[in-house]
């Protein structure tokens, strides 16, 4: 996406809705403010992705014009749209036979067998070893499960939505969290040693 393919996007907004969406704007700052914002947020798609996201946002938000972040959704589910994700009760499945497959003894195995977020839902329920002990029909263990899951899926699906410049700026962040909390724990780790020699 180019700026100048932007301001052709933000021209055919503001003839779709006439007096609802005015650009260029009444001064250059304001027009440029906009278009940066924008460009922001679309620069990674194609400009055929975005024009086609625009086009379906102009049909389904046929009273005002859509937001950014209305946008964005568009384009990314228009990105995604081909993206098969698997329901819980699939994910339920993957992980009782990874259990018969891999057993207790074999959970490297059993991990590299499924989805990253069927591992994850595992370890929201006590993790791995847990489901190999655990009944074949119990029915709270996997109900636990499928809500584990659900809540992985929503999780992952708003990140998917996200555009990527603005996921990396989230990762960064998690990491930069990460690295002090880790720093923090260290120096607590170290205080209690300090004390303990006292």
């Amino acid at each position: 996406m180019t700026r100048k393919y932007l301001i052709k996007l933000l021209t055919f907004l503001a003839n779709s809705y006439h007096g609802k969406f005015k650009f260029p704007k009444k001064n250059k700052e304001e027009t440029e403010l906009l278009i940066e914002t924008l460009y922001t947020y679309l620069k990674e798609y194609d400009h055929d992705l975005v024009k086609n996201s625009v086009k379906k946002a102009v049909i389904f938000h046929a009273e005002w014009p859509p937001t950014i972040g209305e946008l964005v959704k568009e384009t990314q589910e228009l990105k995604n749209i081909n993206e098969k994700q698997i329901t819980s009760e699939e994910a339920w499945q993957i992980a009782k036979e990874a259990v018969r497959k891999y057993g207790f003894y074999k959970p490297k195995e059993a991990k590299e067998s499924m989805p990253v977020s069927v591992w994850k839902a595992i370890n929201m329920i006590g993790g791995y070893t847990y489901l190999c002990h655990s009944k074949e029909h119990d029915t709270y263990l996997r109900s636990q499960f499928i809500k584990s899951h659900n809540t992985i899926i929503e999780e992952e699906k708003e990140l998917r939505e996200l555009p990527s410049n603005i996921k990396e700026e989230i990762d960064s962040y998690k990491s930069k969290n990460q690295k002090q909390l880790a720093a923090q724990k260290k120096k607590l780790v170290e205080n209690k040693k300090k004390e303990g020699c006292n």
